[in-house]
């Protein structure tokens, strides 16, 4: 466990706040559960198996998130674009959740995943997207990849607020009431107030009346 810990799951766990590597880091990690077989082939079969259920940031949505990673070669970033303006490429299944056989994976890379509907992440928060149309190699001088670099870099991973949300049900759940009604409410409360209030500090706690 040790070694598999510093070897794959130290990096990864670090890196996965950052909104814009998530996709890359899925790419990153499930090749490397899978070279973990010279290491362990126990290990690396149980943990790509169920890693590889767990790629949200590879679906042909948010793998646009790649464009804002600086990790990711501008080549790379250039096929990306091409693959995302071919009208035809459109999966037929528009689930946040992708499909990959593991033996084959060692061959993919983030172009595989995207398609024309990778365009809808841009729209949904309104990000410019001009920079698209020239060269990546051009991307960090524009004024628009910059606003749209720093909105993505503002994202929060959604397994962040998940892993919360389940806190906050065990902390609640039976605890102030057993009427399923009110504790929806309560945890939108709770939730809330989290939001308004993160920490304790007197600045922040200066709003209460």
């Amino acid at each position: 466990m040790c070694v598999f810990a510093v070897c794959v799951y130290l990096k990864a766990w670090i890196s996965a706040p950052q909104a814009s590597g998530a996709p890359y880091n899925d790419l990153l990690l499930l090749n490397l559960l899978l070279d973990y077989s010279s290491i362990h082939p126990a290990i690396s079969k149980a943990t790509s198996r169920k890693f590889s259920n767990h790629l949200w940031y590879m679906s042909q949505t948010l793998v646009s998130l790649a464009f804002f990673d600086r990790r990711v070669s501008s080549s790379t970033k250039r096929l990306m674009v091409r693959a995302m303006q071919n009208e035809g490429s459109q999966a037929k299944d528009d689930s946040m959740r992708i499909t990959i056989t593991l033996d084959s994976f060692k061959d993919k890379n983030l172009e595989d995943f995207v398609t024309a509907q990778s365009m809808t992440l841009m729209r949904m928060l309104e990000l410019p997207h001009g920079f698209l149309a020239v060269d990546p190699d051009l991307w960090e001088d524009r004024d628009d990849y910059k606003q749209a670099a720093e909105t993505v870099e503002s994202l929060n991973v959604v397994n962040d607020h998940a892993e919360r949300g389940v806190a906050i049900i065990k902390e609640n759940s039976g605890f102030i009431t057993h009427d399923e009604t009110q504790l929806q409410f309560l945890l939108q409360v709770v939730e809330d107030h989290r939001r308004l209030y993160p920490d304790s500090r007197k600045q922040t706690l200066s709003g209460l009346p």
